[in-house]
């Protein structure tokens, strides 16, 4: 079993997304430096192999406050 855990508040992609006036969809800046520090969490939690194959996850989220409740993006 792996446990990573997460020490801080996400954000919603969908939340992040804009569209350009070609009317296609990028990712703002915040979102982009959010996964950049989701994925370095990981790396320095996690030194094994990439895992492959079919994954199983669970999740369990604390949140600090009903203000920033936000269990439908979790799904």
């Amino acid at each position: 079993m792996i446990i990573l855990h997460f020490n801080f508040r996400c954000i919603s992609k969908d939340n992040e997304r804009t569209i350009r006036q070609d009317g296609r969809y990028y990712l703002s800046k915040k979102y982009r430096a959010f996964e950049e520090h989701i994925r370095w969490e990981c790396k320095s939690q996690y030194k094994g192999k990439i895992l492959e194959g079919d994954l199983e996850v669970y999740l369990k989220v604390y949140f600090k406050d009903k203000r920033h409740s936000d269990a439908t993006n979790l799904w």
